[in-house]
């Protein structure tokens, strides 16, 4: 199986995709700094486009994308994608979760008294 007939990578036909893993050797970030990958209060948005940037030209980038989804990737790019576009808040809180009542805590109620 090749990358082009696993997730239609444009520029990567013919490339066998690595089992497991494997396929992170051959993306774009490899020896590049973590820390782009993770934002920051003072470098959130310039990592996060930085981090975008090189994604792009990636050849391995839709496989890093369903890896960050099975994982699931709770912080940082992966794939192209922030943590919050992948459905993670900042606090790597399902935000599917927190709509559906999951993640928060249960809400006391209040109970009248009867005289």
């Amino acid at each position: 199986m090749t990358y082009a007939e696993n997730d239609s990578q444009p520029g990567a036909e013919g490339v066998p995709m690595p089992a497991g893993p494997e396929w992170m050797r051959h993306a774009a970030c490899t020896g590049a700094d973590p820390a782009v990958f993770f934002a920051t209060e003072t470098t959130g948005r310039q990592n996060i486009a930085k981090a975008v940037a090189l994604c792009s030209s990636c050849p391995v980038l839709a496989i890093c994308r369903r890896h960050a989804d099975e994982t699931p990737e709770r912080f940082g790019v992966w794939g192209g994608t922030t943590a919050f576009e992948r459905g993670w808040d900042r606090y790597g809180l399902s935000m599917r979760q927190s709509r559906r009542g999951g993640a928060r805590p249960a809400r006391r109620r209040k109970t009248r008294r009867l005289m």
